[in-house]
Parts: C-alpha cells; sequence; structure tokens
C-alpha cells in the first residue's frame, strides 16, 4: 500500500506542476490579449481620425480640382482670345505694310482704297482710306513707333 500511496504522491505532484504550468500559460496568454486588445482600441481610434481627416482631405481636393478646372477654363479661353488678337495684329501690320508700299511707290490713292472720290469719302483713315504719308507725319520707318526715343 505504501507503494501505492507514493505512487498517487507522484501523480498528485505532477498534476499540480501541470496545473501551475498551464496557469502559467494562461497569465501569459491573457497578459497578451489585454495587450492587443489594448493596441486594437488605439488602432480603432487612429483609423477613426484617419478617415475624418481624408474625409476633410477629399472635400479639399474635390474643391481645388473643380477650381483647376475653372483656371483651365479661364485659361485656355484666353489663350484663344490672345490668339484671335496676334491673328487680329499680324493682319493689320500686313495690311499697314502693304499700304505703305503702296504709298512710297507712288500708287495713288484711288487704287489704295478708292481716293477721296469713292465710298467713305468724308472718313480719312478709315479702313485705309484716304490714307497718306501726311495721315502719320510721325512715323518715319516701318518699325517707327511714332513715340519719341527716351534711351530707356
Amino acid at each position: 500500500m505504501a507503494q501505492q500511496g507514493a505512487a498517487l504522491q507522484t501523480y498528485n505532484n505532477e498534476l499540480v506542476k501541470s496545473m501551475e504550468e498551464l496557469m502559467q500559460r494562461r497569465a501569459a496568454l491573457q497578459s497578451q490579449i489585454e495587450a492587443e486588445t489594448a493596441e486594437k482600441t488605439r488602432l480603432e481610434a487612429e483609423r477613426a481620425r484617419v478617415e475624418e481627416r481624408l474625409g476633410v482631405v477629399d472635400n479639399s481636393l474635390q474643391k481645388k480640382l473643380g477650381t483647376r478646372v475653372e483656371y483651365d477654363r479661364v485659361i485656355q479661353e484666353a489663350e484663344q482670345a490672345y490668339l484671335k488678337i496676334l491673328e487680329s495684329s499680324q493682319l493689320l501690320l500686313n495690311v499697314v505694310k502693304s499700304r505703305s508700299s503702296d504709298l512710297r511707290t507712288g500708287v495713288p490713292d484711288s487704287k489704295v482704297g478708292g481716293g477721296e472720290q469713292g465710298r467713305g469719302a468724308g472718313r480719312r483713315g478709315s479702313q485705309g482710306q484716304g490714307v497718306t504719308p501726311q495721315t502719320f507725319p510721325h512715323i518715319t520707318s516701318s518699325t517707327d513707333s511714332g513715340y519719341p526715343y527716351t534711351g530707356q
């Protein structure tokens, strides 16, 4: 019987030891669970802040994209208008050079714009009719603006 009692005591000691080891493992696991729960809570709060910030940034971005589209539209309109101005300026320059050349070669007024006899006889300088060198006496060349040179 003593041998059976000693075996029972050995089994009991091993069972207690195993139970203590399981409780230590459980306590370590519980510690990990608590740490991960705290991290989860922190990450969820951070996610909420990030999602809120994302919403603010997204709204701001949408407004700025709309504004950029408007800038693009205004710039395109301005460029088109500028191109029309350039075309008109080129056309005007060509007309002025042509008429200036005609005046230098001595083409009579009747060939330039119908002279004083033609349509619009009272409108001097209108649409090139009746334009003479005396109309712009202060311009001395095709590159002269007519303004005095100030050296600046």
